[in-house]
């Protein structure tokens, strides 16, 4: 026990002070979690209580230039193997203005919607994109900033989402990535190209957008996606999401959105390739707030989604727990909904340097 304690005392406190004047060497170990109570609020409505995701964060640095980052998703279904329950897992070297990456890692896409954690979201209040493309896939990117930091730029190539069966299709996507940031205005936009058969891509254009005002901040995500350009009205998102800060315990926020994906597409972002009558009888069966497929509705419409909500944070904004209660709505199943639970995490590493201290 005592061997145990002073292993546990070097890893957490001497590497620190041995490279006090280059890089904290200790890892950053970390447990969250967000549960709650979902109500569909109509008479017979479903409902019970859940879990949104329990995920394992370990971060750090090799080296001054090398650093590592992995999220592990500690919930599995069916058959999921340990490395399909991986969101990322990284490799960094950083040189200068250069970053370069190898790994698990989301494909770009230029929304911040989706470029949001799973536990930052909420799923009956985010598009029907987000919620059934699952973009985490094996490759490789680099990246430049520039000095005044306002700018990165990044190109990426990874397996292709769209691969029905994974790497061993040989099918390839491919994303260039601008990010800016300055006082009053946030953009990450991408151009991408996923292969979905040999020689055939899907071709997105992705814009997200926040602007700031003070407490408030007004989002806007755009994306278009489509094999020709014919497909661009066919295919794509567009999403306004409004927020506004009270103090620094509370948050109001709210979002709607219009999302288009018609039959007719000669890919499919769920991989499935059902054909619209199967879509239709889905559609039918299926007794959740977010609809199992955009086609098989009459009218052909856009599919719209809403809500509002608000969030609390007992320890400040940069704490390690969050309150929420979220209402969303949509167009196309009817359904409206309640969302009532608490994010929160552990710092395993803070908490191990003070039971040491």
């Amino acid at each position: 026990m005592k061997k145990l304690i002073a292993v546990l005392a070097s890893i957490f406190f001497m590497a620190p002070l041995v490279n006090a004047q280059e890089v904290d060497y200790t890892p950053s170990i970390s447990l969250e979690s967000k549960f709650g109570y979902n109500r569909q609020l109509q008479k017979d409505g479903l409902g019970g209580f859940g879990c949104d995701g329990f995920y394992f964060n370990l971060d750090g640095y090799i080296s001054e230039n090398f650093s590592y980052s992995l999220n592990q998703g500690l919930t599995s279904v069916g058959d999921v193997g340990l490395l399909d329950a991986t969101n990322w897992l990284t490799l960094t070297y950083e040189y200068e203005n250069f970053s370069f990456t190898a790994g698990k890692d989301a494909i770009f896409i230029g929304s911040f919607e989706y470029d949001a954690s799973d536990l930052d979201n909420y799923f009956d209040l985010c598009s029907y994109f987000y919620n059934y493309f699952s973009a985490w896939q094996w490759g490789a990117s680099a990246d430049w900033t520039n000095d005044a930091e306002t700018s990165t730029f990044a190109f990426q190539v990874a397996s292709s989402p769209l691969a029905s069966y994974g790497p061993e299709d040989n099918l390839f996507a491919y994303a260039l990535a601008w990010r800016g940031y300055l006082d009053w205005y946030e953009s990450y936009w991408t151009l991408n190209l996923m292969e979905f058969e040999k020689g055939s891509y899907v071709k997105g254009l992705a814009m997200g957008n926040n602007f700031y005002i003070g407490n408030f901040t007004m989002g806007v995500d755009f994306m278009l996606r489509g094999h020709s350009s014919d497909d661009f009205l066919n295919d794509y998102t567009l999403i306004f999401a409004p927020s506004y800060t009270i103090n620094d315990s509370f948050r109001l926020f709210a979002k709607c959105g219009f999302e288009m994906s018609a039959s007719t597409l000669p890919y499919d972002f769920t991989g499935e390739y059902l054909s619209n009558d199967d879509r239709i009888l889905a559609n039918s069966e299926n007794p959740y707030a977010i609809p199992a497929y955009l086609t098989g509705f009459e009218p052909n419409d856009p599919y719209i989604f809403y809500g509002a909500g608000i969030e609390y944070f007992p320890l400040g904004l940069d704490g390690d727990v969050r309150f929420h209660a979220v209402w969303s709505a949509n167009n196309l199943t009817n359904i409206h909904s309640l969302n009532i639970g608490v994010k929160c995490r552990f710092d395993i590493t803070k908490s191990i340097q003070s039971l040491l201290k």
